[in-house]
């Protein structure tokens, strides 16, 4: 209709294949659709129906246009123009947040596009409970039946690839470019997350590379006998972290190409235990049946000479398209952290943790393509705020309202090419912003100076 534009179009409950203006589409599957016909970026092909199905959830939308939004007053020295990108095939890699979050960028981490031809995105979260028991239905393998990682090799993973930088001040209190603290920990081909997974207030750094999860539980920045490891995930696969049952401590999941049995496991999921959650069914905090269970389980082990256990996966959504990045974070501030996704300015949060896009769920529209999207509590009431990292640039919608406006915090930290990790680095209830930067990453002539000159 006449001042409406084209928006995203997502695929349903039985997969498909949606025609969107940033989605790559192989030839051979527009020339299944009858001659002369042009799907004109409002099309879902490949919809997988049996005999009896019923497909749910194909949604088309388009958004209302209006002017440019408000420019905050005084901006930073760095102009706020978006980082040219390459549309994804399927979806990059390139770490955000402790909530989770992705770069459009595959020059960190190595993520290969899954096979095409409408495999369906799906989230696997996973409860980890510091590496303790998860209960009757966990299933248990001893560690010499695992190949990657023996004991005896445990303390050999080089964790010296990457320099994190955290800054010493509050988003409140940071002037143009804040002061701050730098720490080696990373690894080669490793995605930079945080979260708190003891329970203590203060988040631990972890790294995540090809489905292997390293997370410094004793807060030593080394990888050594007394940290957790995991398996969950593949290259093709994003990380997640967030505290998916409320006890205070964080979790893993990912988000990538679906799993046989994901569509029965998505149908009887009863979500998050949010507050606003009103779905019915087995309690949410219990573990799935084996035979309502995803095909497929997430191993862990705490410390080096630890029991290592192999457990279902607790809950699978699907919530989001193939060219989304995975966001998590508490939007209600009840202590559970919801999934959500971001897209070129676009994020669709869903509100009530049923891990379903319905009515509920909120969409807003707060920065362009190009940005990287950061989530964290920026100022301490619970509930964490959505932000954006533009090349160096962050800006942080700190009234929540999903606007720019001249109350949002915008200040310098990292250069392009570096990935924003926001996490509560002191234990003070209040999420600083960080960077990670890999070793090896090439920085411009202008920015090699700058360093130097400290």
């Amino acid at each position: 209709p006449a001042g409406y534009q084209d928006h995203v179009d997502t695929e349903g409950t039985n997969q498909g294949i949606p025609i969107n203006p940033t989605d790559s589409i192989e030839p051979f599957v527009l020339y299944t659709l009858a001659s002369g016909v042009d799907p004109a970026n409002d099309a879902i092909l490949r919809i997988a129906l049996n005999w009896g199905d019923h497909a749910e959830r194909n949604n088309f939308s388009e958004i209302a246009t209006g002017s440019d939004p408000f420019v905050p007053p005084n901006p930073p020295s760095t102009p706020l123009t978006p980082v040219p990108q390459t549309p994804p095939t399927f979806f990059a890699g390139g770490l955000l947040r402790g909530g989770g979050g992705f770069a459009p960028d595959v020059s960190i981490g190595g993520l290969s596009a899954p096979p095409s031809g409408g495999v369906g995105c799906s989230w696997h979260l996973s409860i980890i409970n510091a590496g303790a028991p998860r209960g009757e239905r966990g299933v248990t393998t001893q560690w010499q039946n695992i190949s990657y990682l023996s004991e005896a090799n445990w303390e050999s993973v080089d964790m010296t690839r990457g320099v994190w930088m955290i800054s010493q001040q509050q988003p409140g209190e940071i002037q143009s470019v804040p002061e701050t603290r730098e720490f080696t920990y990373g690894m080669d081909q490793g995605l930079p997350l945080a979260g708190d997974f003891n329970g203590d207030g203060v988040d631990e750094l972890l790294m995540y590379a090809n489905g292997f999860w390293y997370v410094d539980m004793n807060s030593n920045m080394k990888w050594d006998g007394e940290d957790l490891w995991a398996e969950l995930g593949s290259e093709n696969d994003l990380p997640v972290v967030g505290d998916w049952d409320g006890d205070g401590k964080d979790d893993i999941g990912i988000y990538g190409p679906q799993w046989a049995n994901d569509l029965r496991a998505i149908e009887l999921d009863p979500g998050l235990p949010d507050l606003a959650n009103e779905l019915t069914g087995e309690a949410k905090n219990i573990p799935p049946r084996k035979e309502n269970a995803a095909d497929g389980t997430r191993t862990l082990k705490y410390r080096s000479n630890g029991q290592a256990r192999n457990e279902l996966i607790d809950h699978v959504f699907r919530y989001g398209g193939q060219t989304e990045q995975p966001i998590t974070g508490d939007w209600n501030g009840d202590g559970v952290r919801n999934i959500g996704t971001f897209k070129d300015g676009t994020w669709k949060l869903d509100s009530d943790g049923d891990g379903r896009l319905t009515t509920h769920d909120r969409v807003l529209h707060f920065g362009q393509q190009g940005d990287l999207p950061v989530v964290g509590d920026f100022d301490g009431d619970g509930i964490e705020q959505l932000g954006i990292f533009r090349a160096g640039t962050w800006i942080i919608d700190s009234n929540s309202n999903g606007v720019l406006d001249q109350t949002d915090k915008v200040f310098e930290l990292g250069v392009e090419g570096d990935l924003p990790v926001a996490g509560d680095f002191d234990g003070d209830g209040i999420d600083e912003p960080s960077v990670y930067r890999a070793k090896g990453t090439q920085l411009t002539g202008d920015e090699t100076d700058l360093r130097e000159a400290g």
